[in-house]
């Protein structure tokens, strides 16, 4: 009765302390630049069958951006800004 009682404290104590890995945390902050110039874009990727259209979102009068991920069933938003976009997660619902 002991014996099995002892194998299975064990047991039980060795899985609690046998973890693979920890939980993965987002992390954004990290800033990419190419030679000195900043990459604004860097953390945008990840389309796999994308569905990409302009349309004039916030009716400035500049054609924005909207992806739609077929795969992810999910709708990305970037704002024309000059000759640059910006991302814009405001517009996406």
């Amino acid at each position: 009765m002991y014996k099995r009682f002892y194998w299975l404290s064990l047991f039980l104590l060795a899985g609690s302390f046998c973890q693979a890995q920890f939980t993965y945390k987002l992390d954004q902050t990290i800033k990419g630049e190419i030679e000195g110039k900043g990459l604004g874009l860097m953390w945008a990727g990840g389309l796999n069958a994308a569905q990409v259209n302009t349309m004039d979102i916030n009716q400035d009068g500049l054609q924005d951006v909207v992806v739609f991920d077929r795969t992810a069933n999910k709708v990305i938003t970037y704002l024309a800004q000059g000759n640059a976009l910006q991302y814009a997660p405001d517009y996406e619902s």
